[in-house]
């Protein structure tokens, strides 16, 4: 449940910095639903998804915000730094609160998810969004490295897969749920 939760509050925010491109797309998006309410809600999924799960939460978080940063290299952030460098400070630093194989773990699994993620709005994004994985390296190179990704996930990690799998599925079945009820169109 708490990588569920954690999964849901990177959705969100994952939301909330996309919601011009989401309406251009669109694409249903829970910011543009929950509005200024959806920075409250957040936190609170945050701190009941952390006291469920620290160490698998904090892994997951830093993971997607690394992989997150990685979209735009070169960019400056608020901090004066660039967002990769963001992205592998909290690595260390999760790293250090963890352990190496947690934020591993975290890295491997969540990559993998990215890949699949980007080949189910693949169709969206081929003309409006730049950063979709599959569209930069192709539809070929990006499943042999999810397959990879995937395979060298559960090869080392096989209880930490069925977790982070079975929570992503079931955050893909609420979001479908909510598309339906909250829809563009609507």
């Amino acid at each position: 449940m708490g990588i569920f939760l954690m999964g849901l509050v990177i959705k969100i925010m994952d939301d909330y910095i996309d919601r011009d491109i989401d309406e251009l797309k669109g694409q249903w998006n829970i910011a543009s639903i929950f509005k200024r309410a959806i920075l409250p809600y957040s936190l609170v999924l945050v701190i009941i998804s952390l006291y469920l799960n620290f160490s698998e939460a904090v892994s997951i978080f830093a993971a997607s915000y690394f992989l997150g940063m990685c979209n735009e290299l070169n960019e400056r952030l608020p901090s004066g730094l660039k967002g990769w460098q963001e992205g592998v400070l909290l690595l260390l630093f999760t790293t250090y609160m963890n352990s190496l194989q947690e934020c591993l773990a975290a890295l491997l699994i969540v990559c993998s998810i990215q890949f699949i993620d980007d080949f189910l709005d693949l169709k969206k994004d081929i003309y409006i969004d730049s950063s979709n994985l599959v569209n930069r390296l192709g539809k070929f190179n990006s499943l042999f490295i999810t397959i990879a990704l995937f395979l060298l996930a559960l090869r080392f990690f096989p209880v930490k897969c069925l977790y982070y799998y079975s929570a992503s599925f079931i955050l893909y079945l609420f979001l479908f749920l909510g598309e339906k009820i909250y829809g563009m169109d609507k």
